[in-house]
């Protein structure tokens, strides 16, 4: 992961990943992980909510998972059975969504060059304006 987000830390990038996982969840999370990013709990899934991005797993995978012993309700703290729907968000220094990919299949993600593509043309995006202005 560290060779692979240097783009990020090059460009002045943070990483942040909004989790509905309890902290004491999050904090099984490998440090390294930890350490290159932020981590905010979406307590009830009220983010996520907000945007449309959750939905319901639904009374057969609550059982299946329960048979295997996943228990969202424990790791979640409370027994929606709500998960997020995978979303990867760059945004510029305004909070701007500058990309995004959002994607149910959690096996499909936004790529570590997708991501650092879209940084760098906001980079660029941003020089460009600065010497618009500079040139006024």
């Amino acid at each position: 992961m560290r060779t692979r987000t240097a783009i990020f830390d090059a460009l002045g990038a943070k990483i942040v990943s909004i989790m509905p996982d309890r902290q004491q969840f999050v904090g099984r999370l490998p440090a390294d992980i930890r350490r290159r990013l932020t981590i905010l709990s979406d307590i009830d899934n009220e983010f996520v909510l907000s945007l449309d991005l959750a939905f319901w797993l639904g009374d057969e995978m609550r059982e299946l998972m329960r048979d295997q012993g996943l228990d969202l309700g424990e790791v979640h703290g409370n027994d929606s059975w709500c998960v997020p729907v995978p979303a990867t968000f760059v945004l510029d220094g305004s909070a701007r969504v500058v990309a995004r990919r959002i994607e149910p299949d959690f096996r499909e993600r936004m790529s570590i060059e997708e991501i650092g593509s879209a940084l760098q043309s906001l980079r660029a995006n941003q020089s460009a304006e600065r010497s618009a202005r500079d040139d006024r």
